[in-house]
């Protein structure tokens, strides 16, 4: 098997911190789009989701010898580290410009080293959050994550279960952790209920959900890489 780095993230963000004329042309957006402000689907309610404006608050990082995660807690004044329940160590920033510099670091390194960064739709979430915003803060992007049809540095697992767009649309990171029978990621917190957990404060139940996430996408490549070995061959 040869080396990889398998990572998800977590975002945040709510109606409030926007602008008056931000949230007018969000509004407004809506509206074009048939969404009422109390649509599930509209900007209110989805800002967390927002490119360049929700925060990154939590990287999980799996591989079979280094799993770890970056997580925020605004509520301390300096970085601190401490162990998951699984054992596995968390590091905490009070600054996402912080957290997004040393998700970098990470990437130049499993880069450097001939690992391949892996993902489950992060060429269409993960990635344009993780570059977008930080450009907003003024942290380089210093890896090419985002060539479509790329497999290294960057492999994005949904892209390869697409086989080149033949099969649409695709399946979720659950539905493949069922057929290869990978414990899934789905426990008592879920992504629709992140930003409920951060505004309470439960820093370490998003950094335990972001490494089940990276971790399940790790095992799914896992059982894929044969064939993601033979589709770099063809290139």
């Amino acid at each position: 098997m040869s080396s990889y780095l398998a990572f998800d993230i977590e975002t945040y963000g709510t109606w409030s911190d926007l602008s008056p004329r931000m949230q007018d042309y969000l509004r407004t957006r809506d509206g074009y789009r048939g969404l009422s402000p109390q649509d599930s689907r509209a900007a209110p309610q989805t800002v967390g989701l927002l490119p360049g404006l929700a925060q990154v608050i939590a990287v999980g990082f799996w591989s079979p010898t280094e799993p770890r995660v970056l997580a925020l807690d605004p509520t301390r004044s300096a970085p601190h580290t401490q162990p998951l329940d699984s054992g596995v160590e968390a590091t905490f920033y009070a600054e996402e410009t912080e957290l997004l510099r040393a998700f970098w670091g990470a990437a130049r390194a499993a880069r450097d080293r001939g690992a391949r960064l892996v993902s489950f739709r992060g060429r269409g979430f993960d990635v344009p959050m993780l570059v977008l915003r930080s450009t907003v803060l003024g942290v380089e992007p210093s890896v090419d994550l985002a060539r479509p049809g790329s497999l290294a540095p960057h492999c994005d697992l949904h892209e390869v279960f697409g086989f080149d767009q033949a099969r649409r649309p695709g399946f979720s990171l659950d539905y493949w952790c069922e057929v290869y029978s990978v414990s899934s990621p789905k426990g008592g917190l879920t992504g629709d209920r992140v930003a409920a957990a951060y505004e309470a404060q439960r820093f370490v139940e998003i950094a335990s959900y972001a490494l089940a996430d990276a971790r399940a996408t790790g095992e799914v490549f896992e059982h894929l890489e044969p064939w993601v070995r033979q589709l770099e061959s063809r290139s």
